[in-house]
């Protein structure tokens, strides 16, 4: 109880999306095949900004215009955010 309760007040921070499961966060959720529509649909209901946990939150901008917001008018708030698996990640795939 104690850990959904911690997990459900580090996912308050992020931008709103389905709501996640603790352990499996957004997983249960998606269909590979399909992902593009379901992207595309859940930008729609949360404003074309939105976070699905994999386990790990990741925010997803599914509309021009928020890229651009993004990108280009606030490009200062998100440098040096994470775009790639961490660095041992990639070591591990590249042998």
């Amino acid at each position: 109880l104690t850990y959904a309760v911690l997990y459900y007040r580090h996912v308050r921070k992020y931008p709103k999306g389905p709501l996640p499961l603790p352990l499996v966060g957004n997983l249960y959720h998606l269909n590979l095949e399909e992902l593009p529509k379901y992207l595309h649909a859940i930008g729609k209901d949360y404003s074309h900004c939105f976070t699905l946990f994999l386990p790990r939150p990741t925010v997803f901008f599914t509309d021009f215009e928020t890229i651009r917001e993004v990108l280009v008018t606030q490009g200062d708030n998100f440098i040096g955010r994470s775009h790639l698996p961490p660095e041992s990640y990639l070591q591990k795939v590249s042998k």
